[in-house]
């Protein structure tokens, strides 16, 4: 029963369930009426966008209140669903949270998934409508600690972008929800430094530019970023500002290669070029030369 129940109400293939029970194989320890419907229901609840919030606070631990008519297919009492006609598939919404984070199962609705809900609903003035794009972009951020990782991504992209608003900050997140699950000092801190450096040691330009476009801070610094500026830097060596050690900076020297880009002098439009071509599009335009274009 748990196979078709999984199979059907996170619309699942064979293949698709042969390797979700594999990485969960723990998930034939959960029950149904007691565990899985409870969470998939209040997952379609939150990722809905029109829950009803009743809860005293953080502290407090409380659950929302979902009311029936509002958890999209919930029809059937939770003894109901275990009969195979009675299945109804789950949102794609959370059929996708749960397929790509199964651990999702594994943690407590009242003392860890709700909190969660609340701090960033209180921290960022989040509407349920909001709330439910950054949950279901980045699900992830269900299974982060409050204290360790949320607030401290939170605190680090409200001081580094003088976001000094529950709106400003929540604007950022809400234009790319993915940023809760990078890594400060791994991340988000290097790349704010190479734009600073594209843009000359300009620390003004490169915030305004990763606060208009934040996207560009979940590049990858070894996969897109650095090896595209080593491109520009060899074409075109009239960027360089900061003298002829900018080569061992980008590529030549591994240490100082972590630690900086080198200085470069790059205009608004070709650090967007840099962060936002797809690699067709990037190579069309340094073999070109459109690139300085500024």
């Amino acid at each position: 029963p748990k196979l078709d129940y999984l199979r059907r109400r996170l619309g699942l293939d064979d293949k698709q369930l042969h390797e979700f029970v594999t990485e969960f194989p723990s998930i034939f320890s959960r029950s149904i009426p007691n565990t899985l419907e409870p969470k998939i229901q209040w997952l379609e609840s939150i990722t809905s966008g029109h829950t009803t919030t009743t809860s005293g606070g953080i502290g407090n631990q409380q659950v929302d209140e979902i009311e029936v008519n509002e958890i999209p297919n919930n029809r059937k009492s939770h003894s109901a669903l275990l009969s195979h006609d009675e299945i109804i598939p789950a949102t794609r919404v959370v059929q996708r949270m749960l397929v790509k984070n199964p651990s999702l199962f594994n943690y407590n609705i009242e003392s860890k998934l709700q909190p969660i809900i609340e701090y960033l609903t209180q921290r960022m003035d989040l509407t349920p409508k909001q709330l439910a794009k950054i949950v279901s972009k980045t699900s992830s951020v269900l299974t982060f600690s409050i204290e360790t990782n949320i607030k401290l991504t939170l605190d680090w992209l409200a001081s580094a972008f003088h976001l000094r608003t529950p709106e400003a900050l929540r604007r950022m997140v809400h234009a790319m929800p993915s940023l809760l699950g990078f890594s400060i000092p791994n991340n988000l801190e290097p790349t704010l430094d190479f734009y600073v450096n594209c843009f000359g040691g300009n620390q003004t330009t490169a915030i305004e530019f990763a606060t208009k476009n934040p996207s560009a801070l979940t590049n990858s610094l070894e996969k897109r970023l650095r090896p595209r500026l080593a491109q520009v830097v060899d074409r075109y060596p009239s960027v360089v500002v900061g003298g002829e050690d900018i080569h061992d900076a980008i590529g030549g020297n591994e240490d100082a290669g972590q630690s900086m880009i080198g200085i470069v002098n790059l205009s608004y439009t070709q650090v967007s070029k840099l962060a936002k071509f797809t690699p067709q599009d990037w190579n069309a335009t340094i073999a070109s030369g459109q690139f300085l274009l500024r």
